[in-house]
């Protein structure tokens, strides 16, 4: 068994322990998070993370129209980086809101990580969908029959 599910076994079995005896506990805080100041003034806004597995959960709002790419530094509590997210490309309407699922890889250790940072960029609009060929014929037959 590998050590960090040793741990979460264990921190289990303390839980469910402490929880017959009517003690509430903790074992590790949530990590704190930090928006990037780019990020910031593109209208992301971050409030809460948590990890789940191999994956952490962050809750994002957009004060602003936001298209770009989004990924998560995790910290130690030295402050060095330990780990980092896949990239995503998102897009949220303004005053738009939601959990954003960020995908670490199997060599990243999460139990050591107390702090993130949100970081990326936006990126230039999308360029507007060409239309079907379908979409251009009717547009040439409504020409011809006009």
């Amino acid at each position: 068994m590998k050590n960090t599910t040793r741990k979460a076994a264990l921190r289990l079995v303390l839980a469910a322990l402490l929880a017959l005896l009517g003690v509430s506990a903790s074992f590790a805080a949530e990590p704190s998070l930090m928006v990037v100041p780019p990020l910031e003034a593109a209208g992301v806004n971050a409030t809460t993370a948590r990890i789940e597995a191999r994956d952490a959960v962050v809750f994002a709002s957009f004060s602003l129209p936001f298209y770009g790419e989004l990924y998560l530094r995790g910290l130690n509590s030295d402050g060095v980086e330990i780990a980092r997210s896949a990239s995503m490309k998102v897009k949220k309407a303004r005053d738009a809101g939601g959990n954003l699922i960020f995908m670490f890889d199997e060599k990243a250790n999460l139990d050591e990580v107390r702090s993130f940072t949100l970081e990326g960029r936006p990126l230039p609009p999308p360029p507007p969908a060409k239309p079907s060929i379908g979409e251009q014929a009717e547009e040439i037959v409504d020409e011809l029959l006009e």
